[in-house]
This record gives structure tokens, sequence and C-alpha cells, in this order.
């Protein structure tokens, strides 16, 4: 199944939707415009006007829709029946496993270009992680305020509580994982997060790509308050989960319950105005307008 030749391979992407009604119209007209040969998207119980948005698109053809009504945190189980579906139905040869808040670029070039005649099956992908300060968030439409990142990313101490103890930067200017592109050939199963996966002959050893995930994580605080709520709470009853799964959520979910509010919370993910001045003059964050001028143009 997988094209380890010169010829272009299929290349699928596959999204796990819920709530994201802000950017899912921009993330599927972007996606489609990069080349990607089949969408498959997996709408988690939406209320906010996603669903109605995603079944306008099905039905324009520009997707793949399924539904997905249990509020269980099953990331892995749903990421994999995409990429199955992807493989077993439109025969694609790689696949990408997204969320509604990121975009997979490859700067200067093409996805297609960069995942053919790849001898690894798993491809470690960048994520750069945008953001503005928490004060002003919300003033301005998303696509133009979070146009910020950590450049270097602050390391995570070892021996850290990721639950309990202080962080040494706000979260999204911490060094989080990045995802991978997985080929299809003999894939079993995507793992949480999207990170590794297990396929017929096991765990591949991972190889390094030119795809760039441009994320926007917090758009909106009353969003991010809905999601804290509710992944927060499908983690903490899951009981098969190990205790870092998902810290962020536990994390928050647990400042969210002791102040009352998510202020707490917004302040820990993201800069105050002061500090990212301050890490912009101290060259620890940079402004980065790429993708910005890019959904100007979709979003127009």
């Amino acid at each position: 199944m997988g094209k380890f030749d010169d010829t272009d391979p299929i290349v699928a992407l596959t999204i796990l939707v819920r709530n994201e009604a802000d950017i899912i119209e921009t993330n599927i007209d972007f996606h489609r415009r990069a080349g990607f040969d089949v969408i498959i998207v997996t709408d988690n119980a939406s209320t906010d006007g996603t669903s109605e948005i995603l079944r306008q698109r099905e039905q324009l053809g520009q997707i793949v829709l399924l539904q997905e009504r249990s509020d269980a945190y099953r990331q892995d189980a749903w990421a994999t029946r995409m990429a199955l579906l992807a493989r077993e139905t439109y025969g694609a040869d790689w696949v990408l496993s997204g969320d509604a808040d990121e975009f997979w670029v490859v700067p200067g070039g093409s996805i297609k270009d960069e995942l053919t005649n790849r001898k690894k099956l798993v491809l470690a992908c960048e994520r750069r992680n945008m953001v503005t300060d928490y004060e002003t968030l919300g003033r301005e439409p998303w696509w133009e305020a979070l146009i910020y990142r950590a450049d270097p990313p602050v390391p995570m101490p070892k021996n850290h509580d990721r639950i309990r103890d202080p962080l040494p930067a706000p979260y999204f200017f911490l060094q989080l994982p990045g995802k991978s592109a997985f080929s299809l050939d003999g894939l079993e199963r995507i793992e949480r997060g999207a990170h590794n996966a297990v396929y017929d002959s096991g765990k591949p050893q991972k190889g390094e790509c030119g795809i760039v995930i441009y994320h926007f994580p917090l758009r909106d605080i009353a969003e991010f308050e809905r999601s804290t709520r509710q992944i927060g709470a499908a983690i903490r009853s899951d009981a098969s989960l190990q205790p870092n799964t998902s810290w962020k959520y536990r994390r928050w979910l647990a400042q969210l319950e002791a102040a009352g509010s998510i202020d707490t919370a917004v302040a820990e993910a993201l800069p105050s105005s002061v500090e990212l001045s301050e890490r912009l003059m101290n060259n620890e964050a940079i402004q980065d307008t790429w993708m910005r001028d890019r959904l100007r143009k979709i979003v127009a």
C-alpha cells in the first residue's frame, strides 16, 4: 500500500471535531487547497453549529462525515477508524491525523512532495502553538490575533509533577510533543495524541520530515472553559487512563473548580501582554505571520 517510489502518494487528512464552528470551515477550505485527496471528519456531538456546517460540506462532496455521539474520551479509537477508512475505501497511502485547530503545511513546498518516496512509516512533524496575550484575546479575529509563538519553546523540567507543580512558562510556550504523519502500509492503530502508531510489524522508528503544523489552540475564552469541563470530566471518569494522560485538562479543570472561573487556567495557558513583550524583546518569542497571510485569503 505504501508509495515508496516517485509517484504521488494518496494523502488523507482526518479531523476530530467537537464545537469548532469558528474554525472548521477555514480548516476545510485551507486543506482542500493544499491538495489532500480526501478529508474525513468525525463530529463528536457538536452543539454549536459545527454539525450543520459539516453536513453542508458533506453534501457538497468536500468531506466524508462520520458521527460519534459518545462522551468518552476515545480520541485514539476514532482517529484509527478514520485512518483505516481512508486506506480501505479511498486507497490512501498516508494519513495526517489532526484537529480542527491544526493546519498542516510544508512552507515552500507541498505535502505530497514531502511524502513521496519515504521509507519510514512514521514521520515527526513540528507543531507551532500560535498565541496572543490573554488580555487582548478576542478583540480581533483569531487568525489576526494569534501570530506569536515561542522560539525556542521552553523545555519541560525533568521529574516535574505536571498536575501540581508551577509551569516554567505559559503552557503554549512549552516544548510540547509534535504530531506525526502515518504511512497506512500495515497500520493497525494510531495511539492517543497522534504521536505514534502500531503496525503489523510492531512500533516503528520515526523519521523526520518538513511538515509543520500551525496550531491555534485557544481562540475564545468561553469555548476554552467548555472544552476544559467536557474533556476534563471525560478523562477524570476513565479509570483506564494513566495519571498523566492529557494532564493539561486535568490540571485546568482542577484550577477551574478551585477558583470558580477559568481565569486562572487562561492566565497559565497564555502569556500576559507584559510577558509577551518581554519575550519578544529578549528573542524568546517571535511574530510569525506566515499562516495569517494565507488564511486572510481564505476567510475573505
